[in-house]
């Protein structure tokens, strides 16, 4: 429900009578929208009967990313050892021949 804009009076529109004041027509309509979303509400109150798949996928998720980022840091230090071979090779390889 909407105030009405057409006058300061404090009617609630559609409703001919006038409330005490805006606190009151505030608590009732809160009152009537608690009432009609109270099944809902409840209905999201219990844990959903598939949370275990739920956790499961987010294990997997998880396992999979700690496994790729292994598999990426060992190939990184590789990488790494056979760069610092490629320039010990380098340096060996130059007599100062030039």
């Amino acid at each position: 429900m909407t105030v009405s804009a057409a006058g300061n009076d404090g009617r609630i529109a559609g409703n001919n009578r006038k409330p005490a004041n805006y606190q009151t027509a505030i608590r009732s309509i809160i009152k009537k929208e608690v009432k009609a979303l109270m099944p809902l509400i409840l209905l999201q109150s219990t844990p959903p009967a598939n949370l275990p798949y739920l956790f499961a996928a987010f294990a997997v998720c998880w396992l999979g990313f700690f496994i790729y980022a292994f598999f990426v840091s060992r190939r990184r230090q590789e990488l790494e050892r056979e760069l610092r071979e490629g320039e010990t090779e380098a340096g060996e390889g130059d007599d100062g021949g030039g």
